[in-house]
């Protein structure tokens, strides 16, 4: 687990100039789907 998170974060790290507008768009997209998902969820 360990040795997975020092890949990704220094994948993040190295790509962060270059991918910094991918990573965000991702990140935002997963967040927002994890937002509705939580909602619907409390409503149903």
């Amino acid at each position: 687990m360990e040795l997975y998170s020092l890949f990704l974060w220094g994948f993040l790290l190295n790509g962060h100039i270059r991918n910094v507008w991918w990573l965000s768009a991702v990140s935002y997209r997963l967040l927002a789907f994890g937002d509705q998902t939580i909602f619907y969820g409390g409503l149903i």
